[in-house]
């Protein structure tokens, strides 16, 4: 990973403001117009002023005292005071031991003018680095206006890496280092690829990658003007220029062809430009064309679109919702690499498991033994007729009783004949 110390986008902003700062004395003239710039030499008679006609030019001029009304010179606190007055936080804290480049000053000030018009506000400004500086020795690290604790930050330390990362691309753009600026972005390409605002880094090199463009064509032109003038030159120069001018020449391509291999070597993508140096231009301006197309393919919207996704997804896992799960997965598909949802992915399972009730368990059921199948009984004839009902008891049956009818009736006519026959024999005997 990236380290953030390499990255130092506050500082970079203060520099640029401490730059364009400007001591100036004033010198009010018998006529009335008034000449602004830094006294640099006084005598009876006259005065020398450095006057700053640009950014990078300046000018002396002798202006003699008879033609001064008044001389407005800048008081000592008031000198110090403007290389601090444009001190402030930045819109995101800074490594500790950085801190300490921005609170010596403002110490140093309170220090020596402490009854300076500015000691209060040097004092407040000093109050506040401070006390920023004390709670990130502690871990805190402040994003915009939100303070994240030392856990917090340890959890978001990619996404702070890649912010910090960007922001200095951003201010290397801003100062018009273009070869900086694009070789920071590989960096964060290779290092940072998920980062939320890698789609934001994705396009500003887009826009360096065109400036640059504009930059090495204009060049390329110049040098070709440049050789010309250059060879025309040296044609009409005496022998004893002739060597100087081409020993110049060759030591500008030398730069060149310095930077190119310096770049192959510490395999950074975009080699330091050197305007007068044709191999180095040619080096630069090959690999343009295809670092445009290449970027132009990168889909901006969906990436911005994931990064919307995973934010959601996140304040979704905030409150405990579910749906967090299916969010984060919508991101990870528009956008494989964003670190945000792969990162917070697994806690959206892991509460969605949660809130799942478990089912409940069956209580086993007890099979009932299987009874032994019983040996089939050979069927009977018949079987298949329905039983008929129980016989009735013989003597209850019609036939029965006329069996009985008659049988009472033969024994009754047997003993009507034996009475008869009994009475014949008493008869015979008698």
């Amino acid at each position: 990973m990236m380290n953030p110390a390499r990255f130092l986008p506050c500082l970079a902003v203060l520099a640029a403001l401490l730059c364009a700062t400007t001591l100036a004395d004033t010198i009010t003239l018998t006529t009335g117009e008034k000449v602004e710039g830094k006294i640099v030499g006084e005598t009876d008679t006259e005065i020398t002023v450095s006057v700053k006609i640009s950014a990078a030019v300046t000018d002396e001029q002798i202006i003699p005292r008879s033609k001064v009304a008044k001389i407005e010179k800048e008081q000592p606190d008031e000198i110090a005071w403007l290389t601090l007055k444009n001190l402030k936080l930045g819109a995101n804290s800074l490594p500790a031991a950085q801190y300490d480049a921005v609170i010596r000053p403002l110490q140093g000030f309170v220090n020596e003018y402490p009854k300076s018009a500015h000691a209060a506000e040097a004092n407040l400004l000093l109050a506040q680095f401070a006390g920023e500086k004390k709670r990130v020795e502690e871990g805190e690290v402040r994003l915009g206006e939100k303070w994240l604790s030392a856990e917090e930050a340890s959890k978001e330390r990619y996404q702070i890496n890649g912010m910090i990362a960007y922001q200095y691309m951003r201010n290397q753009r801003a100062a018009g280092d273009l070869i900086g600026a694009l070789n920071s972005f590989d960096q964060i390409e290779k290092t940072l690829p998920g980062a939320k605002n890698f789609p934001d880094a994705v396009e500003t090199a887009r826009e360096t990658l065109a400036a640059l463009k504009t930059t090495v064509d204009r060049a390329q032109q110049m040098f070709a003007t440049r050789k010309a003038e250059f060879e025309a030159g040296v044609a009409n120069s005496s022998a004893l220029q002739k060597p100087e001018l081409l020993a110049a020449r060759q030591k500008e391509l030398a730069q060149g062809e310095a930077a190119v291999a310096a770049a192959e070597q510490a395999k950074i993508k975009w080699p330091t430009l050197v305007p007068r140096s044709d191999k180095n231009l040619e080096v630069i301006a090959k690999k343009i064309p295809t670092e445009l197309q290449r970027l132009a393919s990168i889909d901006v919207a969906k990436l911005r679109q994931s990064v919307q996704l995973s934010e959601q997804g996140q304040k979704e896992l905030a409150a405990q919702n579910v749906a967090a799960g299916e969010t984060f997965a919508k991101a990870l598909a528009l956008w494989p690499n964003n670190e945000l949802a792969k990162r917070l992915k697994p806690e959206a399972a892991t509460l969605k498991a949660a809130a799942t009730p478990a089912p409940v368990a069956e209580a086993p059921k007890v099979r009932a033994a299987t009874p032994a199948p019983a040996t089939p009984r050979p069927r009977p004839v018949g079987a298949d007729i329905p039983p008929e009902e129980p016989a009735k008891p013989f003597f209850l049956t019609i036939g029965g009783i006329i069996t009985i009818v008659v049988i009472l009736a033969l024994l009754l006519a047997g003993w009507t004949v034996f009475k008869k026959i009994k009475a014949r024999s008493s008869d015979v005997l008698e």
